[in-house]
C-alpha cells in the first residue's frame, strides 16, 4: 500500500516572529518621521500665522477699521490680533486668537501696535520662531515692513 504524506501548511513560529519584528521596526520609523514632520509643519504654520496677523493688523490700522489702531500680542500660548491702541485698551469683541502648539517657541516680542492711518509700528521687533530644529526670523522695522528671513 502506498501512503501519501500531506504537506502541512501554515507559518512557523520563527516566520511569525520575523514578521512581527519587521512590523515593529516599520511602526517605529513611521512615528519618528511623523514627529519630525509635525514639528516642522507646526513651526512653519506658527511662522506664517504670526506674519499674517502682523500684516493684517497693519492693514486694519491703515484702513482705520473700527476707528483705532490694531495690534498683535502673544499671550498664554495664543497669537491675538486685537482692536485698540494697546492690548490693555483693546475691544475684546474684535479679538482673533490663534493657538500656538506647545512644541513651537516664539520669542522677541510680547506686543506690537500699529498706528491709525500710517500703519507704522510703535516699536520695532525681531521675532524668532523655533520648533523644527531650526529658527525662523520675522522682522518688523520702523517703516512697518514685516519681513521673514
Amino acid at each position: 500500500m502506498i501512503t501519501v504524506k500531506k504537506k502541512k501548511r501554515g507559518f512557523t513560529f520563527i516566520e511569525l516572529i520575523v514578521v512581527v519584528a519587521l512590523v515593529a521596526v516599520l511602526a517605529g520609523m513611521t512615528s519618528f518621521f511623523y514627529s519630525n514632520y509635525y514639528l516642522k509643519t507646526a513651526a512653519q504654520s506658527a511662522d506664517i500665522q504670526l506674519t499674517s496677523e502682523l500684516r493684517k493688523a497693519q492693514m486694519y490700522s491703515m484702513m482705520d477699521k473700527q476707528g483705532s489702531g490694531w495690534g498683535v500680542t502673544l499671550t498664554g500660548g495664543n497669537i491675538i490680533l486685537y482692536d485698540g491702541n494697546t492690548y490693555a485698551s483693546r475691544t475684546p469683541a474684535f479679538n482673533e486668537a490663534y493657538s500656538v502648539p506647545a512644541a513651537v517657541g516664539i520669542s522677541g516680542f510680547s506686543e506690537i501696535d500699529f498706528a491709525r492711518v500710517t500703519g507704522l509700528p510703535q516699536a520695532t521687533a525681531t521675532i524668532v520662531t523655533s520648533g523644527d530644529g531650526s529658527t525662523h526670523t520675522i522682522v518688523v522695522n520702523a517703516q512697518g515692513v514685516v519681513a521673514t528671513h
